[in-house]
């Protein structure tokens, strides 16, 4: 009886599995939800996959990195956004349950784009869908394309449109890139079906918070939209997919991207290469901005890779043909070439504004010696600057022959650095690489570049790295006019952000991809170099500093030695440049001829006064020949700034000449020469209301006049000077200066005068008048500089390596050059930065009215621009 009961109840029980099994395979295909992938248009350029959007906005605001990302407003914006969608998602977990959200950016159009947002739905409740589409917005009404509705809301004065898809909801402010969604959905095209995305799809991190898909060649493509004269080459590479994690200074989103066989990107000619160490950070600036290596073990594997590359894309038979062409002209074996290359190759950018072009491209050889052998013959010139050599090739796209379109700078010239090739498109580009090698300003010495590169691989086949901080400004200035205002950022918040980078190695048939964002928090740039201009010859004169009223800002006045002279903008921008007779001497001066608030710029030289306005064009009566040559510079006077301008020449027969704004003769001029040889520019200060003039002689029997040329106070014959001369105490009616004694000479507004001896002055030392809470005076001398009080007693002492040349205050600044240095002092304390290389000529003030100084150096004969950063 038993065994028939359980014969009947084991097919009923097996029969009761098999229905609740199937019955739950069937309620699970109910409630699996289709993957929002499927519909986004497989244009997109971009799709970040948020699997825990509530987690997200919670986890964002915890790192430093994103306080500092987001002050740019695009991020900012994306931040408001999914906070807003968020709040709709957890007041609605009946209908957002996945929590998971989808953000495409898409082009839409040939001059447009736009986000698509994707998110899965549930409609248990079996609410209309207008009720769904309201939580968004109020509703504004729907039109309908291609048999689906599309709702319009208005959501906070913007609209956007809504539509759906059996359990999606995809919604963007583009009408257009709704229905082209609308438009993919039935073709069966998606993005699940493109191989490139597909076979990188399948290894992101299920379990990420984040996942970052990028089409390397629609984002590139995307770009030309917003930039203006951007020539990205096609091409470069397809889909990656990553997992994004943050780290309190970091994004980190790692990942694969795969490598096509047929060689139809570029990153594919990388196949069957070993990833190599990036050596070339070693040689070029600190100022770097952009990168970009390839690194590679095998040449003929490369080679056969990029000739496929280029017979894919139908360019092989027209490279062909020019290395044929060039070869047949100059003998040179482009193959043998290729030969000798090994591991590196690649190009880089420099962030510094000049007239030179800033893009260079590089390649390393096996033998640099025998390399130079084989393209001898596509060498036109040879130059040396600082014991190295500057080749000017006949080639000037050698490296975008060699390796490709991507390398497509035009660089004629080049040196040798450690079995580098390093190429630019100017001579002044070569000589600013060799300059920051040899004063090991390099890359690899950069401590915020250091502390990025910790997130790098040591070695890879591929690496981008950008400094955002500095490009981002720049990047700002190429947007297409229109797309200006949509890039909101302030620099001083986005300058911590030193390294954006893409980083490939070949791993197996796919590229392991690590892109990252670095915030560096010890970030700090004290001195920053903001141009750099090279000029037909070498720099003359000091540059100094005329007023623009156009601009309200300076403009920078020097001389080369061709008589050339150039007004360069305050971006180190020519404004203008005059050939002239000969040499300017001494000061160059802002003067407003007309009293109109329009300024000139005032100088002179052996035999004339030149008077030029900001479009370089002479004043009326300018330039004046002078009565008699000189060999001083001109000073100009403006007793009591009511621009009546006094310019006053002294003359190589001693006798001093008083011009007026328009270089008439001032009448009442009663200055009468004598045989006191006067050896600098007459100088004016005032004392409780009286005017003087100093006619400074080598000693002590020097003369204070009047405004009228009379004599005011004369003092009696005694000790000469050393070459140094007289310095003015104005506010204490002082003057002083060094006797070839030793002794400091002290003299009063009432003639009279006294010496005291201090150990170890000469004829080099140098004086200033200090008059700060600590210090009277500054003396130099030999290799120290010493701050002594009224009663000429030392309080502080600073010392140098090497002997002082010279040292000038400026407002609170200290300026001493030793050697080939320029270092700048504030309150006895050396800034930050310095010392730096100067050839001797340099000058401060702020340029651009923006209250940061800056330093204008001569160094290696070009004119550079450093700003202080507080």
């Amino acid at each position: 009886m038993l065994n028939k009961i359980i014969k009947i109840l084991t097919p009923i029980i097996l029969i009761v599995i098999i229905i609740v099994i199937g019955f739950k395979a069937y309620k699970n295909t109910l409630d699996t939800k289709n993957n929002p992938l499927s519909i986004i248009p497989t244009n997109s350029s971009l799709i970040l996959q948020l699997n825990n959007l509530n987690q997200t906005t919670k986890n964002l605001n915890k790192y430093d990195i994103w306080d500092e990302v987001s002050s740019i407003n695009i991020f900012e914006n994306f931040e408001v956004k999914i906070n807003n969608l968020n709040s709709i998602f957890q007041e609605n977990v009946n209908v957002f349950n996945s929590n998971c959200m989808h953000i495409s950016l898409c082009k839409t159009g040939s001059n447009h784009s736009d986000f698509l947002y994707v998110t899965n739905f549930s409609n248990k409740e079996n609410k209309d869908l207008e009720t769904i589409v309201s939580l968004f917005g109020n509703v504004n009404g729907f039109n309908t394309y291609d048999n689906k509705k599309i709702f319009h809301i208005n959501n906070n004065e913007k609209i956007e449109y809504i539509a759906f898809y059996k359990d999606i909801l995809f919604f963007s402010p583009s009408k257009l890139l709704i229905e082209n969604t609308i438009k993919q959905i039935p073709s069966n095209e998606s993005l699940l079906n493109v191989p490139s995305f597909s076979n990188t799809y399948n290894t992101i991190n299920k379990s990420a918070n984040i996942n970052l898909y990028i089409n390397y060649n629609s984002i590139l493509d995307l770009s030309k939209i917003y930039f203006k004269n951007l020539n990205i080459p096609p091409n470069f590479s397809e889909w990656v997919s990553t997992d994004i994690k943050f780290k309190n200074n970091a994004i980190i989103s790692s990942g694969f991207s795969s490598i096509n066989k047929l060689n139809k990107n570029f990153t594919d000619i990388l196949n069957g290469q070993d990833p190599e160490k990036i050596e070339i950070i070693n040689l070029i600036p600190k100022t770097t901005s952009f990168l970009l290596c390839l690194g590679y073990n095998k040449n003929k594997i490369l080679f056969e890779n990029r000739k496929q590359y280029l017979e894919e894309h139908n360019n092989f038979w027209s490279w062909n043909k020019k290395i044929k062409q060039i070869s047949d002209s100059s003998g040179v074996n482009y193959f043998e070439l290729f030969n000798q290359l090994e591991h590196e190759a690649g190009s880089f950018s420099i962030s510094v504004n000049s007239n030179i072009n800033n893009n260079f491209t590089y390649i390393k050889n096996k033998n640099a010696l025998k390399t130079i052998g084989i393209i001898q013959n596509l060498i036109l010139n040879k130059s040396k600057y600082l014991g190295m050599t500057i080749n000017e090739c006949k080639d000037p796209y050698l490296t975008k022959t060699l390796f490709s379109d991507k390398l497509n700078f035009k660089s004629p010239y080049f040196t040798i650095i450690e079995d580098f090739f390093i190429f630019s498109g100017s001579k002044a580009g070569i000589k600013y690489i060799i300059e920051n090698y040899k004063a090991g300003n390099t890359l690899s010495k950069s401590k915020h570049f250091n502390r990025s590169n910790n997130y790098l691989s040591s070695k890879s086949n591929f690496l981008l790295y950008l400094n955002l901080g500095r490009l981002l400004p720049e990047l700002k200035n190429n947007l297409i006019h229109r797309y200006k205002s949509e890039l909101i950022f302030n620099e001083d918040s986005i300058r911590n952000l030193t390294a954006f980078s893409i980083q490939m190695s070949v791993a197996k048939n796919l590229l392991l991809n690590n892109i990252n964002i670095f915030y560096d928090n010890k970030f700090q740039e004290h001195l920053k170099e903001e141009w750099f201009v090279q000029l037909d010859s070498s720099i003359a004169t000091t540059p100094y500093f005329v007023n623009n009223h156009f601009t309200k800002q300076k403009m920078i006045i020097v001389q080369t030695q061709s008589n050339r002279v150039y007004a360069l903008d305050n971006e180190g921008k020519v404004i203008w440049n005059k050939l002239i007779d000969s040499k300017i001497i001494g000061k160059i001066n802002s003067i407003d001829v007309y009293n109109n608030n329009k300024y000139q710029c005032l100088f002179n030289t052996q035999d004339q006064i030149h008077i030029i306005d900001r479009n370089g064009n002479y004043v009326d009566g300018f330039p004046m020949n002078l009565p008699t040559k000189t060999l001083l510079g001109h000073s100009l006077l403006d007793y009591n700034n009511k621009k009546r301008y006094r310019i006053m020449i002294v003359g190589e027969n001693n006798q001093i000449y008083n011009f007026n704004a328009k270089g008439k003769k001032v009448i009442g001029w009663k200055y009468s020469k004598n045989n006191d040889v006067i050896i600098n520019s007459i100088r004016h200060f005032k004392v409780n209301s009286k005017d003087y003039l100093l006619k400074e002689t080598n000693s002590s029997n020097s003369t204070l006049l009047a405004i009228n040329g009379a004599k005011r106070v004369e003092y009696r014959h005694g000790s000469f000077f050393n070459k140094n001369g007289i310095k003015i105490d104005a506010e204490n009616g002082e003057l002083y200066a060094i006797t070839n004694e030793g002794k400091i000479w002290k003299a009063n507004l009432s003639g009279n005068y006294t010496e005291t001896l201090i150990q170890e002055l000469n004829q080099n030392s140098r004086i200033e008048i200090n008059n700060s809470d600590n210090s009277k005076i500054i003396i130099a001398n030999a290799k120290d500089i010493y701050f002594i009080n009224d009663s000429l007693e030392n309080v502080s002492t600073i010392s140098f390596s090497d002997t002082i040349i010279d040292f000038k205050l400026n407002k609170n600044y200290m300026l001493v050059t030793s050697n080939d240095e320029l270092s700048l002092f504030k309150n006895e304390t050396l800034l930050k930065g310095f010392p730096i290389t100067t050839d001797g000529k340099f000058n401060i003030a702020d340029i651009d009215n923006d209250n940061s100084i800056n330093i204008i150096n001569i160094k290696n004969n070009s004119v550079y621009n450093y700003e202080l950063i507080d």
